[in-house]
């Protein structure tokens, strides 16, 4: 995600990282469809497919770092602040 390409992400990947990573986030991997067969896939589609997700993970990498900065900046204060 840092680098802003996309994953080839099968059902098994969106359950489980369902809450960070959607549809517009990854390549979907069908299901039966083998690994190469989805990469060759991949490799064949029109260069906006690619950049509406790249565009998509770079977003959704600010709003994460956002969300981590605010949390880290209150773990600080707490931990600075002098109890009464």
């Amino acid at each position: 995600m840092h680098a802003g390409v996309p994953l080839l992400a099968d059902t098994t990947f969106l359950s489980a990282y369902g809450q960070i990573f959607n549809h517009k986030h990854v390549f979907v991997h069908k299901h039966k469809e083998s690994q190469a067969t989805a990469m060759l896939r991949v490799l064949h589609m029109h260069d906006h497919g690619h950049m509406q997700r790249r565009d998509a993970l770079v977003q959704l990498r600010h709003e994460l770092q956002s969300k981590a900065r605010i949390k880290l900046r209150a773990l600080i204060e707490e931990a600075y602040t002098p109890e009464p």
